[in-house]
Order: C-alpha cells, then sequence, then structure tokens
C-alpha cells in the first residue's frame, strides 16, 4: 500500500515537472491555440515558407505576423499609448465587425465602394482574422485594428493583402 501511495506521488511530481518544462499560454479567448516558445518557432518558420511559396495564404501570413509579430505589436500598441489620437482609437475600438455593422447593408452598396469591398473580402479571407496565437487581448484589439487598415489600404491600391503586398506595404 504505502509503494502504490509513493509510485502516485512520484508519477504526479514528474507530469507537474514536465508540465512546467513545457511553458505553453493559457487559452485566452474562443480561437486562441495555447503555444510554446518552441511550437511558436515551428509554426513562424512553416507559414514563412508557405507563404512565401504561395502569398495569397493568407492564413499562413496571418500565422507568420501572429507568431513572429508580437515585438512590432507591442511597439505600435506603446506608441499608440503615447498619442492622444492613438488613445482615443484604443479607447473607442473602432473594429468592423458582424456586431458593429450591418454586413448585409454593406453586401448591397455599389461594387465601388469600400464597404462593399470589405464585404468581398472578409467572406473570402475570414481565416486571416481567426487570430490564433496571440497571447494577449491587447495585442489581439491592435492587431485586429492594424488588419483591418491593410484592408483598407489594399482596396484603395488596388492590391491584394498578401505576403508580398504587406512588405511592400509596411
Amino acid at each position: 500500500s504505502s509503494s502504490s501511495s509513493s509510485s502516485s506521488s512520484s508519477s504526479s511530481s514528474s507530469s507537474s515537472s514536465s508540465q512546467s518544462t513545457i511553458d505553453v499560454e493559457p487559452m485566452l479567448y474562443n480561437t486562441h491555440i495555447p503555444t510554446s516558445c518552441a511550437e511558436k518557432a515551428v509554426l513562424a518558420a512553416g507559414s514563412a515558407a508557405m507563404a512565401l511559396y504561395d502569398p495569397t495564404r493568407d492564413d499562413m501570413v496571418a500565422a507568420l505576423g501572429e507568431t513572429t509579430g508580437v515585438p512590432a505589436l507591442r511597439a505600435m500598441l506603446r506608441r499608440m499609448k503615447c498619442d492622444a489620437v492613438g488613445q482615443e482609437i484604443l479607447r473607442i475600438q473602432p473594429i468592423v465587425n458582424t456586431k458593429t455593422v450591418d454586413m448585409d447593408y454593406l453586401r448591397q452598396l455599389p461594387t465601388d465602394t469600400f464597404g462593399y469591398a470589405y464585404t468581398q473580402f472578409m467572406d473570402s479571407h475570414v481565416s486571416a482574422f481567426a487570430h490564433l496565437y496571440l497571447a494577449s487581448q491587447d495585442l489581439l484589439k491592435a492587431v485586429s485594428l492594424y488588419l483591418q487598415d491593410n484592408i483598407f489600404f489594399a482596396w484603395v491600391s488596388d492590391g491584394f493583402p498578401t505576403w508580398d503586398f504587406n512588405v511592400l506595404l509596411n
């Protein structure tokens, strides 16, 4: 009996020590996939290779941005917090989505309007906006604003928000 209790305590201590060495962040939002640093590195390498191979793979471009772009997002967020206009944007959070805008109405607008173009883009590229790997609500808000700006600039320049377009835009 004492040997079974000591073996169960040693197995529980070994499982807790293996959990602490993996160091995976907790799940923070519905689509979040908690990942370790090693997993992020593999995701970054794989998504970079695929985005270079096929720049129209918006899901790979998004995964690459989310796994490698955290320092840039933090810097952008820090600059926004130090600027009056940036503070206002963060306060009101002007995110365009199905809760804030009537997408059916936008789909009925003339084809040369941003509203129409936005719905067409979102209908065919939702995978780029799943936000799977960001481990911060603040960074999630910042990347959402950034991506909406990219869609706007793509529409204005008649471009397509691919990896190469984003490199040129940024």
